[in-house]
């Protein structure tokens, strides 16, 4: 079924979330997209729930985990500040980033990173974290254990952590795992049980949505959780040596194994950016990902223009959120 749900006029029907519950599972850039627009909506801290990942090891969150000892705070950062209520200038702050002279840290990394020392825990750093940029919404660490990812490749090689496994270029993923054995936290679990609606990304397919679901406590949440919605958020841009030649039905397809759960809707952009956009990335081996209506069936497939597109090809807030919420 497809179903285009924007022309000229916008619908602007949804007024606020009332009592829904969404919970979006991702990180990166474009989880931060979605939460910057669902927020609009939401009358209530029980609105928008953001289950991210913590097994991102690269940049600031990287050199933390080693000189600290703490979880990376970088994804979780973002995801707060997408959804804090504070004047710009304190989510500025939050993302400020230093020079070399303290190793390029965001400030919010490492008043996070401090916070942990204070409190005492990572989950607790996140939740006054959160109450000083006042979000609306709850930003919920999928586990408080440290570990790593595991990609194989189609060569039969293991690349272990997350910042080698973005750098593969010209071997495909076969397949993703955790590197040991670690549990869920339980209030990801629980905020899953009760939502009625579930969105997997926009983001990286197998370093910022399917990292989350590699946890056994996860994917039986999504399964069992029959009343709500499942939704994906189809990726603008393929990403070179993960998601190279991939259209939209294989993003469903990689979505439902690793959640083990069959998904209802899914979004995607089938606006074409211009062409000057199209050629910066054409150069970093990004195409745009192609919706093959021929292979999609059984789920709602809604399309339109979600994007914005100056010098990056990103997804819009306000276009996306307005996606999702004709969806209830």
């Amino acid at each position: 079924m497809i179903k285009k749900l924007f022309s000229k006029k916008p619908n602007n029907t949804v007024k606020n979330l009332g009592n829904k519950k969404i919970v979006c599972i991702g990180g990166g850039t474009g989880l931060f997209s979605l939460l910057s627009g669902l927020k609009e909506y939401a009358i209530s801290k029980d609105n928008i729930k953001a289950v991210v990942t913590t097994l991102d090891n690269g940049g600031s969150s990287g050199r933390l985990i080693t000189q600290y000892g703490v979880l990376p705070p970088g994804d979780i950062r973002n995801c707060m500040v997408a959804l804090s209520d504070q004047p710009k200038v304190v989510a500025d702050l939050f993302q400020y980033r230093f020079d070399k002279k303290l190793d390029n840290h965001s400030f919010g990394n490492l008043l996070i990173t401090a916070l942990c020392d204070v409190t005492g825990s990572f989950d607790e750093a996140v939740k006054v974290s959160s109450n000083i940029l006042r979000i609306r919404g709850e930003v919920v660490p999928v586990s408080l254990e440290k570990n790593d990812i595991v990609a194989l490749l189609s060569n039969g090689q293991k690349i272990v952590g997350e910042n080698k496994i973005d750098t593969i270029t010209n071997k495909k993923i076969e397949e993703i795992s955790l590197r040991k054995k670690t549990k869920a936290n339980r209030r990801a679990v629980q905020v899953l049980k009760e939502a009625d609606m579930i969105i997997f990304g926009p983001g990286d397919l197998y370093t910022s949505i399917g990292p989350n679901l590699l946890f056994p406590e996860i994917r039986n949440a999504i399964k069992n959780n029959k009343r709500a919605k499942k939704v994906l958020i189809s990726p603008v841009m393929s990403k070179p040596g993960e998601t190279d030649g991939f259209s939209v039905s294989h993003f469903i397809s990689e979505i439902e194994k690793y959640s083990q759960s069959k998904l209802t809707h899914v979004i995607s952009n089938t606006h074409v950016p211009v062409t000057s956009a199209l050629n910066k990335y054409r150069k970093e081996m990004k195409v745009p990902v192609a919706v093959d209506f021929e292979n999609i069936k059984g789920v709602k497939l809604i399309c339109g223009n979600y994007i914005d597109e100056d010098k990056l090809v990103r997804h819009n807030p306000q276009k996306l959120a307005k996606a999702v919420l004709t969806l209830f």
